[in-house]
């Protein structure tokens, strides 16, 4: 399995269940910058939750398909926090 780098943009179901699949729970933002936790429950449901902000159309919880119509979604936390995690260090651009 590999790690996706902190800085990807995720545009698919499959990236997202392979984000969850290497770390959980890993944090993604959505094009307009607001950050959502992604997760797999105990019966295998996919969430993603963040601060509700009814005045932006921004719900607490959502599925992933909920999630990717606010993509593209960057990777913001995989699991690891070292600066070589991230994508901007190498100035390549990188989509799951």
């Amino acid at each position: 399995m590999t790690l996706i780098p902190n800085g990807t943009l995720i545009t698919t179901r499959e990236a997202l269940d392979e984000l969850i699949d290497s770390v959980n729970p890993p944090v993604v933002v959505d094009r307009e910058g607001h950050p959502w936790i992604v997760f797999a429950n105990e019966d295998g449901d996919d969430w993603a939750v963040t601060a509700e902000c009814p005045d932006d159309e921004i719900p607490a919880a959502t599925g992933f398909d909920g999630l990717l119509d606010r993509g593209p979604l960057r990777v913001v936390y995989n699991g690891r926090n070292r600066d070589d995690q991230w994508t901007s260090q190498t100035g390549v651009e990188v989509s799951a």
